[in-house]
């Protein structure tokens, strides 16, 4: 999966996120979420790059 796929997941994710965090987190909750989001990304073995269809 090259760099652009995996922005698009991650940004599906952060998606997903922010409807759920919006009803039930609080924001420091809801920005901790987003920065683990984004960091995972970052890393050499993405682990949201499976074959789950979001």
């Amino acid at each position: 999966m090259d760099k652009e796929e995996i922005a698009i997941r991650e940004q599906a994710i952060i998606e997903l996120i922010e409807v759920f965090s919006s009803k039930y987190l609080n924001e420091e909750i809801h920005e901790l979420c987003v920065k683990l989001v984004k960091k995972l990304g970052r890393k050499r073995d993405v682990l949201f790059v499976s074959d789950l269809n979001i």
